[in-house]
């Protein structure tokens, strides 16, 4: 890299340099000015430069590794929503500490799936480093030994036949971990939105005269769960109906007792699934919203029809022309 900075670590490990618009070398115990900025190492899986402040500095160094696995996470998913970061700031940072660590499961899912991008041609076995950065930053982890553990996982569910050496894997998928990977992308209906929401009569509006012609217009179905029968258990059916869909839309007002914690789980786990998530938020309670989604961009509604408009583009920006829709090329 052909800066002078000072080395720092982000996400797992030494993946970036702090350099200043102002002095072409740092020495860490004179930084206080605010013209900083981090650029990421060219091996790490998130790359760009990212504006940063001291506090925003002196809190990133006192990140346990495990709080910077889970800042790196918040990090890729902004990447998959479409909206990267251009500036880490404190309260992002501070989050990560309080932020709850993904699901077990999902993390060895993710490796699984990172394996099957590395995947060429049938049969394949290939090297994997303990200390990949890209499989430390998808699965959430912050050493070697859990990239060892999701990989025995994966194994025991014979999804993958690997053999470990000692700072190292080889690995191939197998017919069954290809044909699980398979079945999620065919279970999803390209043509669904998922819609999670207060299920209030007070932004009932929301939904039927702003977000469900806002969906149709882009070309895609809306389901809202509480509008659809079911016979299982709602949570079973909630997970099962997010896996099925394109995109998820979460709005998130709420009443008087507070944030709806339905909403942040639904949310939780599109994340987890690599699912896009869109943000609307009623105007008069944006400055409410939790840190740990305020970095992404909400879109802030008064009267719901107002919304269509710049609904229908988001939809169509981020995740394209859905199969409904006449328009699309």
């Amino acid at each position: 890299m052909p800066m002078n900075g000072v080395q720092v670590t982000v996400f797992t490990r030494d993946d970036a340099r702090l350099d200043s618009h102002v002095d072409p070398v740092l020495n860490p115990q004179e930084i206080t000015d605010a013209n900083l900025f981090i650029e990421m190492d060219e091996g790490s899986p998130i790359q760009g430069r990212f504006a940063i402040d001291r506090p925003a500095l002196d809190a990133l160094r006192g990140l346990l590794p495990e709080e910077r696995a889970r800042l790196g996470t918040v990090f890729l998913q902004a990447e998959q929503q479409g909206e990267p970061f251009e500036a880490i700031d404190e309260e992002t940072v501070a989050g990560s500490r309080t932020r709850a660590p993904t699901e077990i499961t999902e993390r060895a899912s993710r490796l699984l799936h990172l394996l099957y991008r590395r995947t060429t041609t049938a049969g394949q076995t290939f090297r994997i480093s303990h200390d990949d950065p890209h499989a430390l930053l998808w699965t959430e982890s912050s050493s070697g030994n859990e990239i060892k553990f999701f990989l025995d996982y994966l194994l025991h569910e014979e999804l993958v036949k690997a053999e470990h050496f000692a700072d190292e894997s080889m690995v191939s998928l197998t017919v069954e971990g290809i044909h699980r990977i398979t079945a999620e992308r065919e279970a999803v209906d390209s043509s669904q939105a998922f819609v999670a929401m207060w299920f209030d009569p007070k932004v009932k509006p929301l939904f039927t005269q702003g977000l469900k012609p806002a969906i149709e217009a882009a070309g895609y179905k809306p389901l809202r769960i509480d509008k659809r029968p079911t016979l299982g258990r709602l949570d079973a059916e909630i997970v099962a109906e997010i896996r099925r869909s394109r995109f998820m839309i979460a709005d998130m007002t709420h009443g008087s007792k507070g944030v709806r914690g339905s909403v942040y789980y639904e949310i939780g786990y599109a994340h987890g699934l690599g699912l896009p998530v869109l943000f609307t938020c009623r105007h008069d309670q944006v400055d409410q919203l939790h840190f740990d989604i305020r970095q992404y961009s909400h879109l802030s509604w008064e009267k719901p029809e107002d919304m269509i408009p710049e609904m229908t583009y988001r939809i169509q920006a981020l995740i394209g022309h859905g199969p409904t829709d006449a328009g699309a090329s």
